[in-house]
């Protein structure tokens, strides 16, 4: 049986899904308790996905301080539309992540900064027409953002972006 339990702290209320075989149990607040029986494991996958995204869109985030390697420790939704590819940089001495998303027909692009369970701790437009394809965080505080094959250094103190010793070579 699978069982996870989603937060959302803007209201503080509680989300919780079981998965035990063919069944979903969901549960909100504590309250009453609505059952979904499937067919096959894939409608079980693609119900309880669909659920899970749901709560997500509404605000609700998965927290697993007790993750083992390769298991997720935070889920959440980001932005409002349809999310396509985020690039992640990952701190390896504190919790904290940043993820770059593009903002509609690439009007932005937008850097998110969250600490380890999941909470945005601070956005910065990156400006329009760009998109980030990998980073890397680096020493000083500085993040390193390929832009589409341009190398671009991102200060996390002062938030200045600046080329990265590009060079073409013949």
């Amino acid at each position: 049986m699978i069982e996870k339990t989603f937060l959302n702290p803007a209201t503080n209320k509680q989300w919780r899904i079981e998965i035990d075989g063919h069944t979903i149990r969901t549960c909100l607040n504590g309250g009453k308790v609505k059952e979904i029986l499937c067919d096959s494991a894939f409608q079980v996958r693609s119900k309880a996905a669909s659920a899970m995204m749901g709560q997500m869109r509404k605000g609700f985030v998965y927290q697993n301080s007790d993750a083992a390697v390769g298991e997720a420790r935070c889920h959440r939704f980001v932005g409002k539309d349809s999310n396509g590819f985020m690039p992640l940089a990952a701190a390896l001495t504190w919790d904290d992540f940043f993820l770059t998303r593009v903002v509609g027909d690439f009007e932005d692009e937008i850097l998110y900064h969250f600490d380890g369970s999941g909470e945005i701790l601070e956005t910065v437009s990156l400006g329009a027409k760009r998109m980030t394809y990998e980073q890397v965080l680096c020493p000083h505080d500085t993040l390193l953002l390929n832009n589409s094959y341009l190398l671009e250094q991102f200060s996390l103190r002062t938030h200045e972006l600046t080329p990265f010793a590009n060079r073409k070579t013949a």
